[in-house]
């Protein structure tokens, strides 16, 4: 099956080193994901894992691969759960944007065949409200 590609990005008015202290947490998607209800972080630095629990009852395991903090960006991949996904990498970046930050979130995956749910929606639409609620949570502050 053909791997897809998805990206969101938005723009915060919130400086870029305020953004990446809350989006770059790798064990804290709980504070800004809306449909993660927790996270449980396992071991730190490259090979940490997380497993992160969801609006609904499921789960998503995922592994830290790369992660530059001068850069403000961290590579992960999943390696287990119930989204219906197969080699998923994906990569979170935030990038000084004037006063504030531009954050880029971005994917790519295998859908499972015949799965119940629609793969790229489901990762689009979980993008899209977490990054509406990370700019909301930061320029509240």
């Amino acid at each position: 099956m053909a791997r897809i590609e998805v990206e969101e990005t938005i723009t915060i008015a919130h400086s870029a080193a305020r953004t990446w202290a809350l989006l770059g947490d790798f064990g804290a998607n709980h504070r800004w994901m809306p449909a993660v209800t927790a996270s449980a972080l396992q071991g730190s630095g490259i090979g940490a894992t997380r497993r992160l629990s969801m609006d609904g009852g499921g789960y998503v395991d995922e592994r830290l691969e790369t992660r530059d903090e001068a850069g403000m960006s961290y590579r992960y991949s999943m390696f287990g759960g119930s989204v219906p996904v197969r080699n998923y990498e994906s990569t979170l970046t935030v990038m000084p944007e004037g006063q504030g930050s531009r954050v880029r979130w971005s994917a790519s995956f295998e859908p499972v065949p015949d799965a119940p749910l629609d793969a790229r929606a489901l990762i689009q639409e979980v993008y899209r409200s977490s990054l509406q609620n990370a700019k909301a949570l930061l320029e509240r502050d």
